[in-house]
């Protein structure tokens, strides 16, 4: 298997990439059920206008 061990578990963490294309910012928050690429998740802290989800990954969490 590519990048794992048969056996082992490894512990992860998902998060939500949010893009603002007014002010072209992105935002990385913890995922949220309900989650979903291209979702309008909001308004943008910086200028108000709608935030959109972009990418949702997991990380492996360190040990």
């Amino acid at each position: 298997m590519m990048g794992s061990e048969l056996g082992s578990e490894q512990k992860q963490m998902i998060y939500t990439v949010e893009h603002c294309d007014a002010c072209d910012i992105n935002n990385k928050r913890a995922f949220q059920k309900g989650d979903y690429v291209i979702k309008k998740s909001g308004k943008c802290p910086k200028c108000g206008a709608e935030m959109v989800i972009m990418s949702i990954y997991a990380e492996a969490l360190k040990r």
